[in-house]
């Protein structure tokens, strides 16, 4: 009698244990299923509906590229001395249009933003514009941060990498093939932007030579020496300045 109870437990248990096995299977694999069918719908969806994984800070990334210099300014300031020379040179908000600047409308200090638009619908002249013919107007626009890529740091001047990756929306006012007013558009090429120009205003723009490759008195001065320079395929671009480089003379380009 014992045996046969004892035969009919085991029957039981094992019977059970089946049973456990059975529905933890059955609900592991329901499991699986529905994970799939959810997966399939997921990847069904258009791209523009599927949820993005948060890759970082858009907003922090786009004040880097709008007003991060990297500590350049020591450079444009103690070195190129550019702000002392928009000073000397008496450098006009007009001026800044015509070397291919841009301003950023939404950033024009409110005293003065209105007054520059009523007077970019003149024709410029300094009776009927004063203020885009005073170079105090331009320091005012700096120092707010308006001239996109010219940022202002404190009592310096730095350089981002918008002054040549940022465009206007030309809302305010356009000068064909040269600089603008109106909102930002980040990330368009400036094609009309005059370098030359404006390294040349700055008052020690001989700080900005060896970053170019230079030939004064037939000496080199650069990245790379004279010979390296003379076996460079044909094409490569060198300067040639006049033994009185600063005198004023022409700078004749040399291929």
């Amino acid at each position: 009698m014992y045996q046969s109870r004892w035969a009919a437990f085991g029957v039981l248990s094992l019977g059970g244990f089946l049973f456990v096995l059975l529905v933890c299977g059955s609900q592991s694999q329901t499991r699986r299923a529905l994970a799939a069918v959810q997966e399939k719908k997921v990847s069904d969806k258009p791209e523009a509906e599927k949820e993005a994984e948060p890759t970082g800070d858009p907003k922090a990334g786009q004040d880097v590229f709008r007003f991060e210099t990297f500590g350049n300014e020591g450079f444009w300031t103690d070195a190129m001395r550019l702000p002392k020379g928009m000073e000397d040179e008496k450098f006009t908000p007009l001026q800044a249009l015509e070397a291919g600047l841009h301003v950023d409308v939404e950033a024009v200090p409110a005293d003065l933003k209105d007054a520059l638009a009523a007077e970019l619908k003149t024709d410029l002249s300094a009776k009927n514009a004063p203020l885009m013919n005073d170079p105090k107007t331009t320091m005012k626009l700096v120092k707010a941060n308006a001239v996109i890529g010219v940022v202002a740091k404190g009592e310096k001047v730095g350089i981002s990498c918008a002054i040549c990756h940022t465009i206007t929306d030309n809302s305010v006012f356009e000068m064909p093939l040269k600089g603008s007013v109106g909102r930002r558009l980040d990330g368009r090429a400036t094609h009309s932007i005059d370098m030359g120009k404006l390294l040349a205003m700055a008052a020690n723009s001989r700080a900005y030579y060896p970053n170019l490759q230079l030939e004064l008195d037939g000496k080199t001065i650069g990245r790379a020496p004279r010979d390296d320079l003379l076996a460079r395929p044909q094409g490569v671009l060198a300067l040639d300045f006049p033994k009185k480089f600063n005198s004023g003379e022409p700078v004749a380009p040399r291929r």
